[in-house]
């Protein structure tokens, strides 16, 4: 969740920083300090707030734009500078009371979930020490919590008798008690379904395995997790995960027992995670509208039939050569549509430089309510094309800027993988078996 706050000197930003950790364990959000500041995706221009005299084209040559206060640096023509304030000021004690709001926050879920005192205690103890200046161990952790020693941390992780599945349905209901929707916005809040690697040593650690690591862009020996997070013009918050159990695991009875991994659990594809995700989350009365996923789950008829099912719109990345049914039954790859697709620039969103531009073309398919969507980037040497199958139900708009709306709305979940491992250590938990690996992220 990002929480905009302008600081003007050290103390409050790092007091920022330590007060707004909790939510965003829960949350995964952004950074909640920044230097720089742009307007959201709503806005009609790019805006900069500049809070500490510095800005975009800095130096003492004007660069072609004109020279900002105190003559620090320069505006370049294409920035518009306004006067309306696009951050909020935040004083000590509004910090505070943010950070007691998230304490009882996060402790009344813990209540909820946990029956004895001293484990909500080294819950709450976990919590407040992860930053990005502590390593996410037992012994680190432990130090920075006040302990005398990591016993209560891994007794948190591995004794203790609460079950993270409870945290994990909690999820829903609290992210969409902070990320509330906004009635101005076109596509209404929705799914981004990911995959994320967590780096291991060793063969010990339940469901660890020689498999792709999107981290890497490589095989690598990593634990594989698929996660949803619930997307709004707000921000984004993780409210499902599974961690992907590979073939070698299912089939060995002694190893699965070692690593405490459940005799009911049966081997399921990432899409197959997916689809129990998604129905999991409809079921818990999570208000979504739409779904965004990469090609791993764009490929599988059954995830995308499981959207349909549920009344969800989607736009889901699919292989250049993945064959697409078009009018009159003629059957070619996506990418042989490309000859025939009429491109205009547009803008899916704003990125960290601002509006990201490109050029999408739509496509109609067999199907009345599915197409092929293509994104063109011509600044790319190679892979300038992704393609896209769309769906909308017969109650929202089939068009270009719904679905490239939604196709730009995907990108939040990598920034919660990201925050997670930066700013939480998320990926350096020593943790081995079943029911501790999944403790962590809850």
């Amino acid at each position: 969740m990002l929480l905009p706050v302008a600081s003007r000197d050290c103390k409050i930003e790092a007091l920022c920083k330590q007060s707004y950790r909790i939510l965003q364990l829960l949350f995964h959000g952004e950074c909640a300090s920044a230097h720089f500041s742009v307007t959201s995706s709503m806005a009609v221009s790019v805006t900069v707030s500049n809070v500490r005299g510095w800005g975009w084209g800095c130096g003492r040559r004007p660069c072609g734009g004109r020279e900002t206060r105190d003559g620090r640096g320069s505006f370049l023509d294409f920035v518009e500078k306004q006067d309306v304030a696009t951050t909020a000021v935040a004083s000590i004690e509004d910090v505070a009371e943010c950070g007691e709001r998230a304490d009882a926050l996060v402790s009344r879920l813990l209540t909820r979930v946990m029956r004895q005192k001293r484990t909500v205690a080294a819950a709450m103890g976990y919590v407040r020490a992860l930053s990005r200046d502590v390593r996410a161990n037992a012994w680190d952790l432990s130090e920075k919590a006040g302990h005398e020693g990591p016993h209560r941390i891994q007794g948190l992780l591995s004794r203790r008798k609460w079950r993270w599945e409870a945290v994990r349905a909690a999820l829903p209901r609290l992210a969409q008690e902070v990320l509330r929707d906004d009635p101005g916005d076109e596509i209404g809040p929705g799914l981004a379904f990911d995959e994320t690697a967590d780096l291991r040593k060793g063969h010990s650690t339940a469901c660890v395995a020689p498999q792709h690591a999107g981290v890497t862009g490589k095989v690598e020996n990593c634990v594989t997790w698929v996660f949803a997070a619930l997307v709004t013009v707000f921000g984004q918050a993780w409210i499902d995960f599974d961690v992907y159990m590979p073939d070698c695991w299912a089939g060995d009875p002694e190893r699965r027992k070692k690593a405490g991994i459940p005799e009911g659990l049966a081997f399921a594809t990432k899409p197959e995670l997916a689809i129990a995700q998604v129905k999991r989350l409809m079921a818990s009365g999570v208000r979504v509208l739409w779904a965004a996923a990469d090609e791993v789950y764009g490929r599988s008829s059954d995830f995308r039939d499981a959207l349909r099912g549920l009344g969800l719109a989607y736009v889901v990345i699919i292989p250049c050569d993945y064959r697409v049914t078009f009018a009159r039954n003629k059957v070619t790859r996506a990418d042989r549509a490309v000859s025939e697709a009429v491109f205009e620039q547009r803008s899916c969103g704003n990125g960290t430089k601002g509006p990201r531009y490109g050029d999408w073309a739509l496509i109609a398919t067999a199907d009345p309510r599915e197409f092929l969507l293509i994104r063109r980037l011509p600044d790319r040497g190679k892979n300038q094309y992704t393609y896209y199958l769309c769906y909308a139900p017969e109650d929202r708009p089939a068009t270009l800027t719904y679905f490239i709306t939604i196709a730009g709305r995907r990108w939040p979940v990598e920034t919660t993988f990201r925050t997670a491992k930066d700013a939480f250590g998320w990926d350096q938990s020593q943790a081995r078996t079943y029911t501790a690996i999944n403790g962590t992220p809850s």
